[in-house]
C-alpha cells in the first residue's frame, strides 16, 4: 500500500500543509493561509475528497528544509512572484480523464477566469464533470480551479462549497474585481482561446 506523509510548514505568516509519497514527490497541498486550523481543516478536506484518505493531526511532521522549499514554491505561486513548479517535484495520482481537465487550468493566466462550461465544450464533456474533478484537485494553486467559475459570473464553490470565501479571497489577491458577488465578463476568457493562443 501506498505510503504518504503528512507536513506542516509556516513560511513568514502563513501555514502550508504538504502530503509526500515515499518518492518525496508533493501529491496534495494545502492552499497558503494564515490561519494554521483553517489551513488544517482544508488540507484534510482535500486529502479526504482527493487521495480518499483521512490524515490525523498526530500523523503530521514538521517540515525541514525540503518541505520548506515546497512550501515556498507553493507561496510564490499563491502570492505571484512565480507561477511554475518543476514537474519532477509533484505527481497527480488521478485517473487520465481528471489529469486531462486539470491540466488545462494551468494555461488561465492570473487576472482572468474561465467556465466550467468553456472547459465542458473544449473537452466535449458535461460543465458537470468539470466541478466534479475540479472538487477532487489535490494540487489547488499548482492546478488554479479557482480561476473556474460558473457562466453567469458567480464565483461557484471551492473545495467543496464551504470554502467559497477563499476562492473569491484567492481572486481577488489575482486582481480580479468581484462585484455583488459576480465576475465581471472582462476578466472571462474562453479556454478554447487560451489553448491556441499558449499551444500546450
Amino acid at each position: 500500500m501506498q505510503k504518504f506523509i503528512p507536513y506542516y510548514v509556516k513560511i513568514r505568516e502563513f501555514s502550508i500543509y504538504l502530503l509526500l509519497d515515499r518518492e518525496r514527490r508533493l501529491i496534495a497541498n494545502s492552499v497558503p493561509i494564515k490561519d494554521r486550523d483553517i489551513a488544517w481543516s482544508i488540507f484534510s478536506e482535500i486529502v479526504k475528497t482527493s487521495i480518499g484518505i483521512s490524515v490525523s493531526k498526530d500523523e503530521v511532521h514538521i517540515g525541514r528544509k525540503y518541505e520548506r522549499k515546497l512550501a515556498s514554491i507553493i507561496l510564490s505561486i499563491t502570492l505571484g512572484t512565480s507561477n511554475t513548479i518543476n514537474r519532477n517535484l509533484y505527481r497527480l495520482i488521478l485517473p487520465q480523464r481528471y489529469v486531462t481537465i486539470l491540466e488545462l487550468l494551468r494555461k488561465i493566466p492570473r487576472g482572468k477566469v474561465t467556465t466550467y462550461s468553456s472547459i465542458a465544450r473544449f473537452l466535449g464533456i458535461h460543465p458537470r464533470q468539470v466541478g466534479i474533478t475540479l472538487k477532487k484537485n489535490p494540487l489547488p494553486i499548482i492546478y488554479p480551479c479557482h480561476r473556474v467559475i460558473r457562466s453567469d459570473g458567480s464565483i461557484g464553490g471551492y473545495i467543496g462549497s464551504k470554502y467559497q470565501w477563499l476562492k473569491r479571497e484567492l481572486l481577488i489577491k489575482e486582481g480580479i474585481n468581484i462585484v455583488k458577488n459576480r465576475v465581471p465578463k472582462h476578466y472571462m476568457v474562453d479556454i478554447s482561446e487560451i489553448y491556441l493562443s499558449r499551444e500546450i
